[in-house]
């Protein structure tokens, strides 16, 4: 049964929204923004060049590739290509973790669907409802400079409930 939410913040007007679950009435919110596609793309696209795992495509030295390009940075050249791999893939994972250092539930999520995706499987990254809450609700946040509250609006039996 679909229930109202509130999604307020201090930029945007409250939105008033029907869905399921906060997670849904997140989700509605974001696909109404200018902006939609990179929010819910953010995470389920690894690509080093887009999205969030972007981010994580780097060891002490910066990204794996040259600017702009998919040429490996010299240090990286260097290497065999197993062992160049491996290591790209160890800086990844530890990435990953340092990112979510004080939620590791999401980065085992994260890592799991990275690594069904680099193995070639075709099954389109699956996240849970409480990974996609923290993390979009997280980016929203930080591309608005601002907290970002959901609420289940309950006006069952009430003539009046403050926004």
């Amino acid at each position: 049964m679909k229930k109202l939410f509130t999604v307020k913040g201090k930029t945007f007007p409250t939105a008033v929204i029907r869905a399921e679950s906060k997670v849904q009435a997140l989700t509605i919110f974001v696909r109404n923004q200018p902006d939609s596609e990179f929010y819910l793309s953010a995470f389920t696209t690894f690509s080093p060049h887009e999205g969030f795992f972007s981010c994580f495509f780097a060891d002490e030295y910066g990204h794996f590739y040259k600017e702009d390009t998919s040429i490996y940075e010299p240090h990286l050249l260097q290497m065999h290509e197993e062992t160049r791999e491996s290591y790209m893939f160890e800086w990844i994972e530890k990435n990953i973790r340092t990112h979510w250092h004080n939620q590791p539930q999401f980065a085992e999520e994260y890592i799991c669907n990275w690594k069904k995706h680099t193995k070639g499987s075709g099954t389109p990254a699956a996240f849970s409802d409480e990974f996609m809450l923290y993390n979009i609700k997280n980016l929203v946040e930080f591309n608005y400079g601002h907290q970002v509250e959901i609420n289940e609006l309950s006006i069952d039996g009430a003539e009046y409930q403050p926004v």
